[in-house]
Protein backbone atom coordinates (compact mmCIF):
# COMPACT_ATOMS: atom_id res chain seq x y z
CA UNK A 1 0.00 0.00 0.00
CA UNK A 2 2.76 2.34 1.09
CA UNK A 3 4.25 1.25 -2.21
CA UNK A 4 1.52 2.15 -4.35
CA UNK A 5 1.03 5.64 -2.54
CA UNK A 6 4.55 6.16 -3.10
CA UNK A 7 4.63 5.11 -7.39
CA UNK A 8 1.42 7.89 -7.32
CA UNK A 9 3.51 10.83 -5.44
CA UNK A 10 6.08 10.17 -7.83
CA UNK A 11 4.05 10.83 -10.90
CA UNK A 12 2.28 13.86 -9.23
CA UNK A 13 5.84 14.95 -9.02
CA UNK A 14 6.79 14.24 -12.18
CA UNK A 15 3.70 15.80 -13.65
CA UNK A 16 3.75 18.85 -11.55
CA UNK A 17 7.94 19.06 -12.41
CA UNK A 18 6.65 18.81 -16.37
CA UNK A 19 4.29 21.65 -15.92
CA UNK A 20 6.58 24.07 -14.02
CA UNK A 21 9.28 23.13 -16.47
CA UNK A 22 6.97 24.04 -19.30
CA UNK A 23 5.58 26.86 -18.00
CA UNK A 24 9.11 28.07 -17.58
CA UNK A 25 10.30 27.50 -20.96
CA UNK A 26 7.08 29.79 -21.82
CA UNK A 27 8.01 32.44 -19.86
CA UNK A 28 11.50 32.37 -20.85
CA UNK A 29 10.52 32.11 -24.53
CA UNK A 30 8.04 34.58 -24.63
CA UNK A 31 10.41 37.79 -24.80
CA UNK A 32 12.36 35.73 -27.28
CA UNK A 33 8.76 35.36 -29.49
CA UNK A 34 8.31 38.80 -29.00
CA UNK A 35 11.22 40.09 -29.78
CA UNK A 36 11.12 38.11 -33.48
CA UNK A 37 7.88 39.43 -34.01
CA UNK A 38 9.18 42.83 -33.36
CA UNK A 39 12.60 42.00 -35.58
CA UNK A 40 9.62 40.70 -38.34
CA UNK A 41 7.49 44.25 -38.33
CA UNK A 42 11.42 46.39 -38.35
CA UNK A 43 12.40 44.20 -41.38
CA UNK A 44 9.27 44.86 -43.55
CA UNK A 45 9.01 48.42 -42.29
CA UNK A 46 12.98 48.39 -43.50
CA UNK A 47 11.87 46.63 -46.76
CA UNK A 48 9.24 49.66 -47.47
CA UNK A 49 11.39 52.60 -46.66
CA UNK A 50 13.86 51.43 -49.03
CA UNK A 51 11.10 50.97 -51.29
CA UNK A 52 10.18 54.19 -51.08
CA UNK A 53 13.60 55.62 -51.54
CA UNK A 54 13.71 53.84 -54.99
CA UNK A 55 10.97 55.07 -55.55
CA UNK A 56 11.78 58.73 -54.93
CA UNK A 57 15.13 58.21 -56.79
CA UNK A 58 12.46 57.81 -59.58
CA UNK A 59 12.26 61.97 -60.04
CA UNK A 60 16.03 62.06 -60.93
CA UNK A 61 15.02 59.22 -63.39
CA UNK A 62 12.48 61.32 -64.63
CA UNK A 63 13.99 64.74 -64.44
CA UNK A 64 17.07 63.16 -66.73
CA UNK A 65 14.41 61.75 -69.08
CA UNK A 66 12.51 65.48 -69.36
CA UNK A 67 16.02 67.19 -69.59
CA UNK A 68 17.04 65.05 -72.66
CA UNK A 69 13.58 64.97 -74.53
CA UNK A 70 13.55 69.50 -74.58
CA UNK A 71 15.67 71.71 -76.08
CA UNK A 72 19.07 73.19 -74.41
CA UNK A 73 17.74 76.54 -73.92
CA UNK A 74 14.73 74.67 -71.69
CA UNK A 75 16.88 72.46 -69.63
CA UNK A 76 17.41 74.46 -66.21
CA UNK A 77 13.48 75.11 -66.46
CA UNK A 78 12.75 71.50 -66.66
CA UNK A 79 15.12 70.34 -64.45
CA UNK A 80 14.13 72.60 -61.99
CA UNK A 81 10.31 71.75 -62.31
CA UNK A 82 11.16 68.18 -61.65
CA UNK A 83 12.52 69.36 -58.04
CA UNK A 84 9.56 71.92 -57.78
CA UNK A 85 7.14 68.42 -58.23
CA UNK A 86 8.72 66.78 -54.81
CA UNK A 87 8.33 70.16 -53.03
CA UNK A 88 5.02 70.28 -53.78
CA UNK A 89 4.28 66.74 -53.26
CA UNK A 90 5.88 66.67 -49.60
CA UNK A 91 3.44 69.36 -48.71
CA UNK A 92 0.33 68.90 -50.29
CA UNK A 93 0.09 65.24 -49.69
CA UNK A 94 1.10 66.08 -46.02
CA UNK A 95 -1.77 68.37 -45.74
CA UNK A 96 -4.63 66.77 -47.80
CA UNK A 97 -3.40 63.68 -50.21
CA UNK A 98 -2.83 61.25 -47.44
CA UNK A 99 -5.57 61.57 -45.37
CA UNK A 100 -8.33 62.23 -48.17
CA UNK A 101 -6.64 58.83 -49.74
CA UNK A 102 -6.09 56.60 -46.94
CA UNK A 103 -7.89 58.20 -43.84
CA UNK A 104 -11.15 56.42 -41.84
CA UNK A 105 -13.47 56.61 -45.37
CA UNK A 106 -16.99 58.17 -46.12
CA UNK A 107 -18.90 55.44 -47.79
CA UNK A 108 -15.68 54.67 -49.87
CA UNK A 109 -15.74 58.06 -51.39
CA UNK A 110 -13.00 60.19 -49.35
CA UNK A 111 -10.85 60.04 -46.46
CA UNK A 112 -11.87 62.10 -43.37
CA UNK A 113 -9.31 62.38 -41.09
CA UNK A 114 -5.81 61.77 -40.77
CA UNK A 115 -4.68 65.52 -42.54
CA UNK A 116 -1.37 66.18 -41.60
CA UNK A 117 -1.12 62.85 -40.54
CA UNK A 118 -2.89 63.33 -37.22
CA UNK A 119 -5.43 60.40 -36.40
CA UNK A 120 -5.49 57.19 -34.15
CA UNK A 121 -4.23 54.32 -36.36
CA UNK A 122 -5.98 51.79 -34.44
CA UNK A 123 -6.66 48.89 -36.79
CA UNK A 124 -4.05 50.24 -39.36
CA UNK A 125 -1.11 48.54 -40.79
CA UNK A 126 0.63 48.06 -37.36
CA UNK A 127 3.86 46.87 -39.03
CA UNK A 128 4.42 50.09 -40.77
CA UNK A 129 2.80 52.68 -38.92
CA UNK A 130 1.14 56.24 -40.48
CA UNK A 131 4.75 57.47 -41.02
CA UNK A 132 6.40 54.77 -43.20
CA UNK A 133 3.05 54.58 -44.99
CA UNK A 134 2.62 58.12 -45.70
CA UNK A 135 6.62 58.28 -47.55
CA UNK A 136 5.97 55.48 -49.56
CA UNK A 137 2.82 56.66 -51.17
CA UNK A 138 4.41 59.81 -51.06
CA UNK A 139 6.76 58.66 -53.31
CA UNK A 140 3.81 57.51 -55.63
CA UNK A 141 2.13 61.02 -55.41
CA UNK A 142 4.78 62.67 -56.85
CA UNK A 143 5.43 60.32 -59.65
CA UNK A 144 2.08 60.79 -60.76
CA UNK A 145 2.49 64.73 -60.43
CA UNK A 146 6.02 64.64 -62.55
CA UNK A 147 4.56 62.58 -65.21
CA UNK A 148 2.85 66.06 -65.94
CA UNK A 149 5.76 68.21 -66.18
CA UNK A 150 7.57 66.38 -69.48
CA UNK A 151 4.21 66.64 -71.70
CA UNK A 152 3.44 70.40 -70.84
CA UNK A 153 7.63 70.99 -71.00
CA UNK A 154 9.11 74.22 -72.48
CA UNK A 155 6.44 76.68 -73.12
CA UNK A 156 4.21 76.17 -69.89
CA UNK A 157 4.87 78.75 -67.22
CA UNK A 158 6.35 78.24 -63.75
CA UNK A 159 3.71 79.11 -61.54
CA UNK A 160 0.58 77.57 -64.01
CA UNK A 161 2.86 74.16 -63.59
CA UNK A 162 3.23 74.61 -60.02
CA UNK A 163 -0.69 75.25 -59.46
CA UNK A 164 -1.50 71.39 -61.44
CA UNK A 165 1.07 70.13 -59.47
CA UNK A 166 -1.03 71.20 -55.81
CA UNK A 167 -4.53 70.59 -57.28
CA UNK A 168 -3.09 66.77 -58.71
CA UNK A 169 -1.28 65.42 -55.46
CA UNK A 170 -4.05 67.56 -53.07
CA UNK A 171 -7.08 66.50 -54.74
CA UNK A 172 -7.11 64.27 -57.97
CA UNK A 173 -4.62 61.61 -57.20
CA UNK A 174 -5.71 61.17 -53.72
CA UNK A 175 -9.17 60.52 -54.75
CA UNK A 176 -9.48 58.43 -56.99
CA UNK A 177 -6.63 56.42 -55.06
CA UNK A 178 -9.10 56.43 -52.02
CA UNK A 179 -11.44 54.42 -54.61
CA UNK A 180 -9.13 51.86 -55.99
CA UNK A 181 -6.71 51.81 -52.70
CA UNK A 182 -8.56 53.20 -49.93
CA UNK A 183 -8.06 50.05 -47.83
CA UNK A 184 -4.66 50.03 -48.31
CA UNK A 185 -3.79 51.66 -44.43
CA UNK A 186 -6.88 50.70 -42.93
CA UNK A 187 -8.08 47.37 -44.40
CA UNK A 188 -11.72 47.79 -43.11
CA UNK A 189 -11.94 51.01 -45.46
CA UNK A 190 -14.54 50.71 -47.89
CA UNK A 191 -13.22 51.48 -51.40
CA UNK A 192 -16.04 51.57 -53.76
CA UNK A 193 -13.76 50.73 -57.37
CA UNK A 194 -11.93 48.01 -55.37
CA UNK A 195 -15.15 46.50 -53.95
CA UNK A 196 -16.13 46.13 -57.55
CA UNK A 197 -13.65 44.51 -58.21
CA UNK A 198 -11.45 46.78 -60.31
CA UNK A 199 -7.34 45.36 -59.21
CA UNK A 200 -4.66 47.53 -59.78
CA UNK A 201 -1.43 46.57 -57.68
CA UNK A 202 0.76 49.13 -57.60
CA UNK A 203 -0.50 51.67 -59.99
CA UNK A 204 -0.78 51.34 -63.94
CA UNK A 205 -4.03 53.30 -63.50
CA UNK A 206 -4.25 54.78 -59.64
CA UNK A 207 -0.40 56.30 -60.69
CA UNK A 208 0.26 56.36 -64.63
CA UNK A 209 -2.85 57.12 -65.96
CA UNK A 210 -3.76 60.03 -63.66
CA UNK A 211 -0.52 61.55 -64.91
CA UNK A 212 -1.10 60.64 -68.32
CA UNK A 213 -4.40 61.98 -68.80
CA UNK A 214 -4.12 64.96 -66.62
CA UNK A 215 -0.58 65.03 -69.64
CA UNK A 216 -3.49 64.96 -72.52
CA UNK A 217 -5.60 67.77 -71.14
CA UNK A 218 -2.70 69.69 -70.73
CA UNK A 219 -0.94 69.36 -74.30
CA UNK A 220 -4.51 70.29 -75.40
CA UNK A 221 -5.00 73.53 -73.73
CA UNK A 222 -1.51 74.85 -73.71
CA UNK A 223 -1.13 73.94 -77.60
CA UNK A 224 2.39 72.51 -79.03
CA UNK A 225 5.58 74.17 -79.30
CA UNK A 226 6.71 77.04 -81.02
CA UNK A 227 8.18 75.52 -84.08
CA UNK A 228 7.28 71.89 -83.55
CA UNK A 229 4.51 71.70 -86.92
CA UNK A 230 4.94 73.89 -89.89
CA UNK A 231 2.58 75.68 -91.67
CA UNK A 232 0.93 72.28 -92.72
CA UNK A 233 0.72 70.58 -89.62
CA UNK A 234 3.57 68.74 -90.46
CA UNK A 235 5.97 67.58 -87.22
CA UNK A 236 9.34 69.05 -87.65
CA UNK A 237 12.05 67.76 -85.49
CA UNK A 238 13.29 70.33 -82.33
CA UNK A 239 16.89 69.71 -81.35
CA UNK A 240 17.05 68.20 -77.77
CA UNK A 241 19.89 67.91 -75.03
CA UNK A 242 20.36 63.95 -76.38
CA UNK A 243 19.38 60.45 -76.60
CA UNK A 244 22.28 59.78 -74.11
CA UNK A 245 20.40 61.85 -71.33
CA UNK A 246 17.22 59.43 -71.63
CA UNK A 247 19.12 56.37 -71.93
CA UNK A 248 20.54 56.55 -68.33
CA UNK A 249 17.02 57.84 -67.18
CA UNK A 250 15.62 54.93 -68.37
CA UNK A 251 18.04 52.55 -66.51
CA UNK A 252 17.42 55.22 -63.53
CA UNK A 253 13.85 54.21 -63.37
CA UNK A 254 14.01 50.74 -64.63
CA UNK A 255 16.14 50.30 -61.63
CA UNK A 256 13.69 52.72 -58.93
CA UNK A 257 11.00 50.19 -60.31
CA UNK A 258 12.03 47.16 -58.28
CA UNK A 259 10.78 49.08 -55.48
CA UNK A 260 7.74 50.68 -57.12
CA UNK A 261 6.38 47.12 -57.26
CA UNK A 262 8.76 45.17 -54.97
CA UNK A 263 7.66 47.47 -52.85
CA UNK A 264 3.87 47.55 -53.32
CA UNK A 265 3.12 44.08 -51.35
CA UNK A 266 3.82 46.51 -48.07
CA UNK A 267 5.68 43.55 -46.58
CA UNK A 268 8.63 41.34 -47.74
CA UNK A 269 7.25 38.49 -48.36
CA UNK A 270 7.54 35.87 -50.98
CA UNK A 271 5.74 37.56 -53.28
CA UNK A 272 8.23 40.06 -54.26
CA UNK A 273 11.05 38.39 -56.24
CA UNK A 274 8.32 37.29 -58.39
CA UNK A 275 7.00 40.10 -58.46
CA UNK A 276 9.97 42.05 -59.58
CA UNK A 277 10.85 39.44 -61.83
CA UNK A 278 7.71 39.83 -63.70
CA UNK A 279 8.83 43.82 -63.88
CA UNK A 280 12.07 42.90 -65.36
CA UNK A 281 10.41 40.74 -68.11
CA UNK A 282 7.93 43.25 -69.09
CA UNK A 283 10.46 46.27 -69.24
CA UNK A 284 12.85 43.74 -71.91
CA UNK A 285 9.70 42.77 -73.47
CA UNK A 286 8.30 46.54 -74.21
CA UNK A 287 12.05 47.42 -75.25
CA UNK A 288 11.78 44.72 -78.20
CA UNK A 289 8.05 45.45 -78.92
CA UNK A 290 8.55 48.83 -79.79
CA UNK A 291 11.81 48.68 -81.59
CA UNK A 292 10.53 45.64 -83.71
CA UNK A 293 7.41 47.70 -84.38
CA UNK A 294 9.37 50.77 -85.42
CA UNK A 295 11.39 49.01 -87.21
CA UNK A 296 8.76 46.45 -89.90
CA UNK A 297 5.86 49.73 -89.33
CA UNK A 298 7.20 52.95 -89.02
CA UNK A 299 11.10 53.10 -91.24
CA UNK A 300 12.62 53.22 -88.21
CA UNK A 301 11.90 56.71 -87.71
CA UNK A 302 12.98 57.93 -84.05
CA UNK A 303 14.44 54.01 -83.15
CA UNK A 304 16.57 55.31 -80.37
CA UNK A 305 13.61 57.14 -78.42
CA UNK A 306 10.91 54.52 -78.98
CA UNK A 307 12.92 51.74 -77.97
CA UNK A 308 13.57 53.72 -74.93
CA UNK A 309 10.21 54.46 -74.17
CA UNK A 310 9.08 51.11 -75.07
CA UNK A 311 11.00 49.77 -72.08
CA UNK A 312 9.38 52.18 -70.12
CA UNK A 313 5.55 51.43 -71.54
CA UNK A 314 6.65 47.95 -70.63
CA UNK A 315 7.06 49.07 -66.83
CA UNK A 316 3.84 51.37 -66.98
CA UNK A 317 2.22 48.14 -68.06
CA UNK A 318 3.18 45.14 -66.00
CA UNK A 319 2.37 47.35 -63.29
CA UNK A 320 -1.21 46.37 -62.59
CA UNK A 321 -0.49 42.96 -62.83
CA UNK A 322 2.72 42.19 -61.56
CA UNK A 323 1.27 40.34 -58.47
CA UNK A 324 -1.30 38.07 -60.51
CA UNK A 325 -0.03 36.89 -64.18
CA UNK A 326 3.12 34.85 -64.97
CA UNK A 327 6.60 35.18 -66.24
CA UNK A 328 5.21 34.43 -69.85
CA UNK A 329 2.59 36.56 -68.81
CA UNK A 330 4.36 39.89 -68.34
CA UNK A 331 6.38 39.32 -71.48
CA UNK A 332 3.42 39.51 -73.48
CA UNK A 333 2.33 42.55 -71.60
CA UNK A 334 5.45 44.47 -72.43
CA UNK A 335 5.43 43.58 -75.74
CA UNK A 336 1.85 44.14 -76.37
CA UNK A 337 2.94 48.19 -74.07
CA UNK A 338 5.72 48.76 -76.24
CA UNK A 339 3.79 48.34 -79.55
CA UNK A 340 1.02 50.79 -77.98
CA UNK A 341 3.48 53.26 -77.03
CA UNK A 342 4.52 53.71 -80.84
CA UNK A 343 0.98 53.54 -82.16
CA UNK A 344 -0.28 56.44 -79.36
CA UNK A 345 3.10 58.97 -80.39
CA UNK A 346 2.36 58.53 -84.18
CA UNK A 347 -1.88 59.36 -83.50
CA UNK A 348 -0.46 62.63 -81.10
CA UNK A 349 1.04 63.88 -84.39
CA UNK A 350 -1.84 63.53 -86.55
CA UNK A 351 -3.67 65.14 -84.31
CA UNK A 352 -0.87 67.91 -83.80
CA UNK A 353 -0.50 67.00 -80.32
CA UNK A 354 2.86 68.16 -78.91
CA UNK A 355 4.29 65.69 -76.18
CA UNK A 356 8.25 66.18 -76.27
CA UNK A 357 8.75 63.51 -73.63
CA UNK A 358 5.82 60.97 -74.83
CA UNK A 359 4.20 60.53 -71.09
CA UNK A 360 0.63 60.14 -73.14
CA UNK A 361 1.92 57.08 -75.19
CA UNK A 362 4.18 55.75 -71.98
CA UNK A 363 1.84 56.62 -69.49
CA UNK A 364 -1.19 56.37 -70.48
CA UNK A 365 -1.22 54.16 -73.36
CA UNK A 366 0.83 51.63 -71.22
CA UNK A 367 -1.40 52.41 -67.99
CA UNK A 368 -4.63 51.45 -69.94
CA UNK A 369 -3.19 48.39 -71.40
CA UNK A 370 -1.81 47.19 -68.31
CA UNK A 371 -4.95 47.82 -66.55
CA UNK A 372 -7.04 45.90 -68.99
CA UNK A 373 -3.99 42.87 -69.18
CA UNK A 374 -4.78 42.31 -65.46
CA UNK A 375 -8.35 40.61 -66.16
CA UNK A 376 -6.55 39.03 -69.85
CA UNK A 377 -3.86 37.42 -68.76
CA UNK A 378 -4.31 36.65 -64.84
CA UNK A 379 -3.41 33.22 -63.82
CA UNK A 380 -6.44 30.74 -63.51
CA UNK A 381 -5.09 30.28 -59.74
CA UNK A 382 -4.73 34.40 -59.18
CA UNK A 383 -8.23 34.14 -60.55
CA UNK A 384 -9.37 32.04 -58.05
CA UNK A 385 -7.31 32.78 -54.55
CA UNK A 386 -6.51 36.59 -55.34
CA UNK A 387 -9.29 38.26 -57.64
CA UNK A 388 -12.20 35.92 -56.90
CA UNK A 389 -13.51 36.58 -60.46
CA UNK A 390 -13.94 34.91 -63.84
CA UNK A 391 -12.14 36.00 -66.25
CA UNK A 392 -14.39 37.92 -67.85
CA UNK A 393 -15.50 39.48 -64.77
CA UNK A 394 -12.28 41.14 -63.93
CA UNK A 395 -11.93 42.69 -67.37
CA UNK A 396 -15.50 44.22 -66.79
CA UNK A 397 -14.37 45.74 -63.51
CA UNK A 398 -11.33 46.59 -65.08
CA UNK A 399 -13.04 48.33 -67.97
CA UNK A 400 -14.87 49.68 -65.10
CA UNK A 401 -11.89 51.41 -63.10
CA UNK A 402 -10.43 53.17 -66.81
CA UNK A 403 -13.71 54.57 -67.76
CA UNK A 404 -13.73 56.38 -64.06
CA UNK A 405 -10.65 57.07 -64.41
CA UNK A 406 -11.00 59.07 -67.50
CA UNK A 407 -13.99 60.48 -66.53
CA UNK A 408 -12.58 62.22 -63.15
CA UNK A 409 -9.52 63.12 -64.16
CA UNK A 410 -10.28 65.08 -67.54
CA UNK A 411 -13.15 66.39 -65.99
CA UNK A 412 -11.41 68.28 -62.94
CA UNK A 413 -8.44 68.45 -65.32
CA UNK A 414 -10.41 70.66 -67.93
CA UNK A 415 -11.63 73.12 -64.92
CA UNK A 416 -8.04 73.03 -63.46
CA UNK A 417 -6.40 74.49 -67.00
CA UNK A 418 -9.22 76.90 -67.75
CA UNK A 419 -9.14 78.64 -64.23
CA UNK A 420 -5.22 78.74 -64.43
CA UNK A 421 -5.58 79.97 -68.03
CA UNK A 422 -8.13 82.95 -66.99
CA UNK A 423 -6.15 84.10 -63.83
CA UNK A 424 -2.77 82.98 -64.64
CA UNK A 425 -1.90 82.41 -67.93
CA UNK A 426 -0.53 78.22 -69.19
CA UNK A 427 1.73 79.90 -72.01
CA UNK A 428 4.95 81.99 -71.14
CA UNK A 429 5.20 84.94 -74.21
CA UNK A 430 6.54 83.96 -77.05
CA UNK A 431 9.54 85.79 -76.78
CA UNK A 432 10.01 83.82 -73.37
CA UNK A 433 9.34 80.77 -74.94
CA UNK A 434 12.02 81.13 -78.00
CA UNK A 435 14.80 82.70 -76.09
CA UNK A 436 14.39 80.16 -73.00
CA UNK A 437 13.06 81.08 -69.53
CA UNK A 438 13.58 80.52 -65.60
CA UNK A 439 12.01 80.64 -62.63
CA UNK A 440 11.93 84.36 -62.84
CA UNK A 441 9.94 84.61 -66.14
CA UNK A 442 6.64 82.60 -64.71
CA UNK A 443 3.70 84.36 -65.95
CA UNK A 444 2.09 85.72 -69.04
CA UNK A 445 -0.38 88.12 -68.50
CA UNK A 446 -4.09 86.99 -69.12
CA UNK A 447 -4.19 90.45 -71.69
CA UNK A 448 -1.37 89.08 -73.78
CA UNK A 449 -2.67 87.51 -76.60
CA UNK A 450 -1.42 84.42 -78.30
CA UNK A 451 0.57 85.24 -81.40
CA UNK A 452 -1.30 84.08 -84.49
CA UNK A 453 0.03 81.63 -87.02
CA UNK A 454 0.69 84.08 -89.87
CA UNK A 455 2.85 86.32 -86.81
CA UNK A 456 4.82 83.07 -85.80
CA UNK A 457 5.32 82.24 -89.18
CA UNK A 458 6.55 85.56 -89.54
CA UNK A 459 8.95 85.61 -86.00
CA UNK A 460 10.26 82.14 -87.39
CA UNK A 461 11.37 83.57 -90.43
CA UNK A 462 8.96 81.92 -92.77
CA UNK A 463 9.82 78.11 -91.37
CA UNK A 464 7.10 78.39 -88.30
Amino acid sequence: MNKTHGVLALKRLARMCLALASLFFLVAAWPAVALAQSEQASVHALWVLTSAALVFFMQCGFLCLEVGSVQPKAATITALKNVVDWVVAAIAFWLFGWGLMFGHSRAGWFGTDFHMLEGAADGGLTHLGVHVHYLFQLAFAGTAATIVSGALAERTSFAAYAVISIVVTAVVYPLFGHWAWGNSFFPKNPAWLADLGFYDFAGSTVVHSVGGWVSLVGIACVGARIGRFDAQGTPRELPTMGVHWNALATLMLWFSWWGFNGGSTLLLNGQVGPIIVNTNLGAACGGIGAIVHCGLFEQRRGLSGKFLNGILAGLVGITAGCSVVSPLGACLIGLVAGVIANLVATLLLRFRLDDPVGAVPVHLGGGTWGTLAVGLFATQDALVNTLHRTRWEQVSAQLIGIAVCCGWVVSTAIGCYLLIGHYLGLRVSPSEELEGFDMSGVVRKPAEAPLSESELYELLGGDA
